[in-house]
């Protein structure tokens, strides 16, 4: 018979056939047939096909953005099985995509333009400005950062000095006095229209050792580049900003009655961004020294500015203090220099007046406080040159005298000094009450020739001694 149907259609089977004994059928007890009447055969051996079937979803991959909506991924691989023998491929894709980070993102703010500056806070004298800005481009949102920086900005304006000087000064100073260093002390000053027509000046200066305190309440002129400076105009004259813009160099020299002398170097730099005149003072030598609790009131006085040259003045002043009830005399004299090419006052001579002075001295704070109120007006003889001076036509201006050249008007030796002169004697020889003319020395040693030749030495111009005991001056004029 025919094979029968393999029992698998692959992979490896079996198929079956079978026979009869018929052929002649056994008969009247012969034998059967010999062998198996059923043939087995293999088949189908071909490998089945494997169809292929999914792996697990890898995990999710990263998102594609932080923010604002992106996309993320997953996998998953063909090999659970894998496709073989011509078996099919895994249905469907082999990746997997969905939104991730759905929120809006955060948006930082950005700074719009600068808008205009605005009106300056003063008209001269310093003052501020100021202009602003928006954190509009873009603003910030949904949790962004707001704009760096500041919204508004600060600028100075208006620093030309207003009419008359400037408002405000500020300086240091350094040096020693009476062999006391001074570290550096600062001055800080504001100048105000008064009442009465001048202007009012109020200073302090700080870091001041309390060793010398008490006595330089009396040291007004340490103030005076500033007082001059500003000073109310008064007619046709002019203060020393108007004259130098706010830059020159004084050098002062204070002359006690009691024999100290006091050096001073004043610089005046010009106007700081603020509009404030910048100082620096510099002093050196001996003054009286003065009890803490000693009282003190310093008189008004004036003061002469002398045109001695181009971008040249002198100034010099007689004053008096009075020191629990005591009045004792005492001398300045000034000299400036300034740019030649800013001119000339507009007299030979101007007059500062120096009024309502006040000094007082904080020990606990080392502060010293003035006020002082000033004003300048053309001179008594404005066109004329003083005493001492003589006109010099193609300034004009008015150069020193000599007066020791004239005539020679001392006994013994003359010393010419500006705007005057003094006399001085040998040693055993000391200067007579008219200052100039030598005479025996006094007996005693207090009245003794040293000391009278130092304290000639040191009178103020335009004094001469009356009574060297007591230290008090007479004017000679």
């Amino acid at each position: 018979m025919s094979w029968g149907p393999c029992s698998v259609s692959c992979g490896g089977g079996s198929r079956q056939r079978t026979r009869l004994c018929a052929s002649p059928a056994p008969q009247h007890g012969g034998r059967k047939c010999e062998g198996n009447d059923v043939h087995t055969d293999f088949c189908n051996g071909n490998p089945c096909p494997i169809s292929g079937n999914w792996g697990q979803w890898s995990s999710w991959g990263s998102c594609s953005k932080t923010c604002s909506g992106g996309q993320m991924r997953r996998y998953r691989t063909c090999d659970n099985p894998r496709p073989a023998h011509g078996g099919r491929a895994c249905a469907g894709a082999d990746s997997q995509m969905q939104k991730c980070s759905t929120a809006d993102c955060p948006v930082d703010g950005n700074w719009g333009l600068w808008q205009p500056w605005g009106g300056c806070s003063a008209s001269c004298g310093g003052g501020e400005r100021t202009r602003v800005r928006i954190c509009n481009s873009p603003s910030p949102s949904n949790g962004g950062r707001p704009c760096p920086g500041d919204p508004t900005q600060l600028s100075r304006c208006s620093n030309q000095a207003c009419p008359g000087g400037p408002q405000k000064t500020r300086g240091s100073i350094i040096g020693n006095i009476n062999h006391i260093e001074f570290g550096i002390a600062l001055l800080n000053a504001t100048i105000s229209d008064s009442n009465s027509g001048s202007k009012i000046i109020k200073a302090t200066i700080s870091n001041v050792p309390r060793t010398l305190g008490p006595a330089m309440r009396k040291l007004i002129s340490i103030l005076n580049p500033i007082y001059w400076t500003t000073a109310q105009e008064i007619g046709e004259a002019v203060n020393g900003y108007t004259l130098t813009g706010g830059i020159f160099r004084r050098e002062t020299q204070v002359e006690f009655a009691t024999g100290e002398i006091l050096r001073m170097t004043h610089v005046a730099r010009g106007l700081d961004s603020d509009g404030a005149l910048l100082l620096d003072i510099v002093i050196n030598g001996h003054m009286l020294q003065l009890p803490t609790h000693s009282d003190i009131n310093i008189k008004d006085y004036t003061e002469e500015y002398i045109q001695t040259g181009p971008g040249q003045l002198y100034a010099l002043s007689t004053r008096m203090f009075i020191i629990d009830k005591e009045s004792l005399p005492y001398s300045w004299n000034h000299t400036i220099s300034y740019d030649l090419t800013k001119g000339k006052m507009p007299f030979l001579v101007e007059m500062l007046h120096a009024t309502a002075i006040s000094a007082l001295y904080h020990p606990l704070e080392e502060v010293l406080e003035y006020s002082i109120q000033a004003s300048i007006t053309k001179g008594d003889r404005s066109n004329q040159c003083p005493h001492g001076f003589t006109l010099v036509s193609a300034g004009p201006y008015c150069a020193d005298e000599n007066e020791c050249e004239i005539g020679n008007p001392c006994s013994y030796t003359c010393h010419n000094t500006m705007g005057t002169y003094y006399c001085s004697c040998p040693h055993g020889l000391t200067i007579s009450a008219d200052g100039k003319t030598c005479q025996a020395c006094l007996t005693g040693r207090h009245n003794g020739c040293a000391y009278l030749e130092s304290e000639l030495t040191f009178l103020p111009h335009g004094h001469s001694q009356k009574s060297l005991k007591t230290g008090i001056l007479s004017d000679t004029r």
